[in-house]
């Protein structure tokens, strides 16, 4: 599991940079859900 978000967050990484710019709040919830994703496995 932690491979696994480690992974979207790599791929991810540019396209979760431009959300940020659009949505701050987005961070938060992104952040949320990838500690979950680790912490959790």
């Amino acid at each position: 599991m932690k491979n696994l978000a480690l992974f979207l967050l790599s791929v991810g990484y540019k396209k979760i940079l431009h959300f940020l710019r659009l949505d701050s709040r987005g961070f938060d919830f992104i952040q949320a859900v990838f500690f979950k994703a680790v912490l959790g496995s």
